[in-house]
């Protein structure tokens, strides 16, 4: 029976991520009983099979969008990403036999979500629980302690009340201790960065589209350049009062800094609407690499303003690749690795500094958030491999809540959607779905400083590991004292 119990709670948890987007309070509470049956398990081989059974279910369910690659790509992710909760279920089982309090026993938990975005591969950090705390009273904890703290608090009190279970009097008190705590965090604002002068830009996001999805989705060479260049002609009247016009990841997959047809095609774009293009483009590097780069195009003249940092595995790099190409000819579709960049991504529009990440860096805490000197983040994406299946619904939300973070608005722009303008708390103003094609502009005012979030997110990852190793020092101490 806890079997049942403990699959229908991660089926709602899994449930509250996008397309769905069930309330994360539901979430919350499914967490509270996946805890609670954790709890009981008295030994760490239960709680190994817990967290394995909940992880391959939740990650199985958010993660279907990979069953496009195949079925056995689609397993073998949602089973890395299940080891990892197989390692926090049994680091908390064990905090929680050994008498520690919810926020060390919690640690175990996100810690082990860190290092899923970091090992052994990185790029796997996908569908954090922080998440749940988007459009709830507590969103503005994101803005105060940014993703990773806040997933711990979250993590924390679910695993407080799991423990409280059949103590009223424990329970009630911590219910209302989250509920003043919700009601705090929404009235105060916590860390909200207003706009600093009246200076502002326009930027004009155009989505032109593609001419089919799924895998293969680049189809002739040029063709997503060309889509992007007709939509921005014909989207020309728009586009008068924007300062610089953005283009997807992968706008060009022709290299535009080598050949010439594909750098005609955007000097003519720009010197006819007479404005800055900021695109996304794969350029031939060294060794044989390619790069996922972000250029800004102004008439003839252009610059490499980003080149992605955390690249994808298997999407982006083939780690293992002789022995893969032993097992699949999917390997076939990625013949060349690409190569990371070490700088992180900025532009100057009229005095306006701009942030720029791509795709699937918006989920990464180390890359994801804005500098404490840009007023805006770009994230330039492709989705139409994955086009209907939720991912994109699912990365428009990460993006959210980056900008709940950082009290910055949010560009989403890519091939075929979701292309979105989200403000600096989170909402989406407007957006182009998966099956339109056009323009949309957002006017983004001048936005400086850090929120309280911003300032702890380079050292949030070390700081949860702080209560790990206290109890780890603890627990060795006290064993060495009942043996000597």
């Amino acid at each position: 029976m806890s079997w049942i119990l403990q699959a229908i709670a991660t089926f709602l948890l899994a449930l509250t991520q996008p397309p769905v987007n069930l309330s994360g309070l539901v979430g919350f509470i499914g967490l509270v009983v996946i805890f609670r049956i954790t709890q009981k398990q008295r030994d760490m081989r239960q709680a190994l099979l817990r967290g394995l059974f909940s992880g391959l279910l939740y990650f199985g369910l958010v993660l279907s969008w990979m069953d496009v690659v195949g079925k056995d790509a689609w397993f073998a992710l949602a089973l890395i990403c299940a080891f990892w909760w197989m390692v926090a279920f049994a680091g908390m089982s064990w905090a929680h036999r050994e008498g520690f309090n919810a926020f060390i026993a919690s640690a175990f938990f996100v810690v082990a979500e860190n290092l899923r975005d970091t090992i052994p591969w990185g790029g796997f950090g996908w569908a954090p629980l922080s998440l749940l705390i988007v459009d709830t009273p507590w969103q503005g904890l994101l803005r105060l302690t940014g993703s990773l703290l806040a997933m711990w608090i979250l993590v924390a009190s679910a695993w407080f009340l799991a423990e409280a279970w059949s103590q009223p009097r424990r329970l009630v008190s911590g219910l209302s201790v989250a509920i003043v705590s919700a009601v705090v965090l929404s009235v105060s604002g916590l860390g909200v960065i207003s706009p600093q002068s009246t200076r502002s830009i326009s930027i004009a996001a155009v989505q032109g589209g593609v001419d089919r999805t799924g895998l293969g989705v680049v189809g002739d060479p040029r063709t997503v350049l060309l889509r992007h260049a007709r939509q921005t002609l014909a989207d020309q009247q728009k586009l008068q009062n924007a300062d610089v016009v953005v283009w997807p990841e992968n706008a060009a997959d022709v290299d535009p800094t080598l050949d010439q047809y594909s750098a005609n095609v955007i000097t003519q774009v720009s010197q006819i609407t007479n404005k800055p293009i900021l695109l996304g483009a794969v350029t031939r590097e060294l060794n044989n690499r390619v790069g996922n780069v972000s250029l800004i195009w102004e008439g003839e003249t252009w610059k490499r303003v980003y080149q992605k940092r955390r690249l994808v595995p298997f999407g982006e790099f083939m780690p293992l690749r002789d022995i893969i190409s032993r097992i699949t000819d999917r390997a076939a579709l990625m013949p060349r690795d690409f190569a990371p960049g070490n700088e992180s991504g900025s532009l100057t529009i009229n005095q306006i500094n701009v942030g720029v990440v791509i795709c699937f860096e918006v989920a990464d805490n180390r890359i994801g958030l804005p500098a404490h000197d840009q007023s805006v983040l770009v994230v330039h994406t492709n989705n139409a491999t994955y086009q209907y299946l939720g991912q994109s619904e699912q990365q428009l939300e990460q993006a959210r809540a980056r900008s709940i973070e950082s009290s910055r608005p949010v560009i989403v722009i890519s091939t075929s959607g979701i292309s979105a303008s989200v403000d600096a708390e989170g909402a989406v103003t407007d957006s182009l779905s998966q099956d339109q094609v056009g323009t949309l502009i957002a006017d983004v005012p001048q936005r400086l400083g850090s929120t309280p979030a911003m300032l702890i997110a380079p050292w949030s990852g070390w700081l949860i590991l702080l209560p790990l190793v206290y109890a780890l020092v603890r627990a060795f101490r006290r064993r060495f004292k009942v043996q000597a």
